[in-house]
């Protein structure tokens, strides 16, 4: 075993920044760092020396390649980023393969609300897992968002005034293709079983669950297009969606601008007020002061398992939450909930919005788990003969992690000058959307 740790990468527009500050505290304690591409990493793991990789879920499909990464030396941990603010315990236990509680090494919980669930689906697994938070959530403390707010005020200088509204439609409106081809990626990551009613069942709530969004949201712009003068409108698709399907949507409405790409917090930032259909980034918004409204046409039990529901302002309605957005507007409604029962949810929830940074928490977990840094290792670590530098993706992959050494440099940087901290670490590309982060 080295002191090396390996962390993948699948949305970068969601993980990226969070996994990179996570990857700078270990590289400044002397580690030796690969962050980048999931889909280059799992194909590279026989051709690393032997430390301990970082998975980004639990389901199936990362299960998978923990057991190959068990096999070729490595130990293995997680931080599932599909359940951060997601608080229903069926979605929840869906994200967790039959099995993971063996073949993982170590599982990271954003907060006690899933430590205690993890306890409950797989007894014994508590000396396996540390309460860490989630350093998404990180990004969200003020001296991050100074950052974000400036990038924000970029953008209103260049969109003016405008109501964002975030989609969420990943199911019906897949990168993978149909709703049948979306089906078969569940399937695979078995999230799913193809031959269960039950499944089946909820399944097919969820494809109605996201109709009746799309729907009511699609409503929402309309009406908002037509009733509010002096305010614009930006529609930013989710990452897994299909982009050309809404470029098709919204041509020939020039007051609705698309856009695709990058966090969403400075575009959240930037807007008046933002719009959701039950999307996680209404509690980011909230955790970041910022308003919010969810627009909850349904009552499927979907519905109440998301933490942004239970934080932000909630109508059935297009028009009742348009109607709330134009009080807003003009400096009317009520304001974002910040009393204590959300603060007590909230911190059930997730840990280390407060004190040590949650990327500092999962540091020395997982450097329980590794032997001391030191140069020699350092200068010692090098990839194995076999090491493929780039590899073919799907069109559900090809967009999701994309960025280049500048970018990565540039990103670095900032933390650089937010933190005061980091100065001395060097970014080299390995592959395509692939590094290693090192303290030089």
């Amino acid at each position: 075993m080295t002191p090396s740790v390996y962390i993948s990468v699948e949305e970068s527009a969601r993980e990226l920044a969070a996994k990179l500050l996570l990857s700078a505290i270990l590289a400044e304690r002397g580690f030796t760092v690969v962050l980048g591409q999931q889909w280059l990493l799992n194909d590279n793991l026989f051709h690393l020396p032997a430390g301990f990789v970082l998975f980004k879920g639990n389901n199936a499909i990362q299960h998978h390649h923990m057991r190959v990464a068990k096999r070729a030396g490595h130990m293995v941990g997680s931080i599932e980023e599909e359940a951060l603010m997601v608080t229903d315990e069926n979605e929840l236990r869906r994200l967790y393969d039959t099995g993971v509680a063996g073949t993982c090494d170590l599982f990271l919980a954003h907060g006690t609300a899933l430590r205690d669930l993890l306890a409950k689906w797989f007894p014994g697994i508590a000396t396996k897992t540390e309460v860490t938070g989630n350093p998404r959530i990180d990004f969200l403390r003020p001296e991050f968002l100074h950052d974000t707010k400036a990038e924000g005020a970029r953008i209103r200088r260049e969109f003016g005034r405008f109501v964002l509204f975030n989609l969420n439609y990943a199911t019906i409106n897949s990168a993978h293709g149909d709703v049948l081809s979306y089906f078969d990626v569940c399937v695979n990551a078995k999230i799913y079983k193809p031959d269960d009613s039950t499944d089946e069942r909820l399944f097919r709530e969820l494809v109605q669950w996201e109709y009746d969004n799309l729907g009511a949201m699609t409503a929402a712009i309309d009406w908002l297009e037509r009733n509010a003068t002096g305010v614009g409108i930006v529609v930013r698709p989710h990452p897994s969606e299909r982009f050309e399907v809404w470029q098709r949507a919204l041509s020939g409405r020039p007051r609705v601008r698309l856009v695709r790409g990058g966090s969403h917090l400075p575009w959240t930032m930037a807007s008046e007020i933002m719009v959701h259909t039950s999307c996680t980034t209404g509690a980011e918004a909230f955790l970041a002061g910022h308003q919010a409204v969810s627009l909850c046409p349904s009552d499927n039990a979907l519905t109440f398992g998301f933490l942004s529901n239970l934080v932000n302002p909630t109508f059935r309605t297009p028009e009742e939450a348009c109607r709330y957005v134009m009080a807003r507007l003009d400096g009317g409604g009520a304001s974002a909930r910040h009393d204590d029962t959300y603060t007590q949810v909230l911190d059930h929830h997730l840990a280390a919005r407060t004190g040590k940074l949650a990327a500092e928490r999962i540091a020395d977990a997982i450097e329980q788990h590794l032997p001391a840094p030191s140069p020699a290792a350092a200068a010692a670590w090098s990839v194995g003969k076999g090491f493929r530098t780039q590899r073919a993706l799907h069109i559900g992959q090809a967009h999701k992690m994309v960025e280049t050494q500048d970018d990565i440099q540039a990103s670095l940087a900032s933390l650089q000058q937010t933190l005061r901290r980091f100065d001395g670490l060097s970014v080299t590309p390995l592959g395509r959307s692939l590094f290693c982060v090192t303290r030089s």
